[in-house]
């Protein structure tokens, strides 16, 4: 069969014939064929790995994203225990600072009795007037 084209491709002069492929044998068809097969072959295997490697990428992606949102969860979460701790402090200075003035009209108290001496009194207002404006 091989024969037979490659006279006919011979006395008709393929070179006229543009687009149509001539084998000069069974053989050369059989690797023409043979070779566009692998080259599918290799085409489905790059394409395969190109989807694997971009499942990698989403994969990767998609942990990124799931750990942002935990540090952003754990950022809220102590954000609203400060909040929480603040509001608790700022309740509780009027009651802080009420005790601090009466510890402070105590050792009054004790100075106008005799028991401090005039600097031990201004040390000791001093760092509790101190401790209130640190509320």
């Amino acid at each position: 069969m091989g024969l037979i084209r490659k006279s006919l491709s011979i006395a008709t002069g393929a070179a006229f014939f543009p687009g149509i492929v001539q084998y000069r044998s069974d053989t050369e068809r059989g690797t023409h064929q043979t070779k566009l097969l692998r080259q599918d072959e290799e085409r489905r295997h790059q394409e395969s790995m190109n989807l694997a490697a971009a499942q990698a990428r989403l994969a990767a992606a998609r942990a990124g994203l799931d750990a942002q949102v935990a540090l952003n969860a754990q950022a809220m979460a102590q954000a609203n225990y400060e909040q929480v701790q603040y509001s608790q402090e700022i309740q509780s200075a009027p009651a802080k600072q009420s005790d601090l003035l009466s510890e402070i009209e105590r050792l009054h108290a004790l100075h106008l009795a005799g028991a401090l001496t005039k600097e031990e009194f201004e040390a000791e207002k001093r760092s509790r007037m101190n401790l209130i404006s640190g509320l």
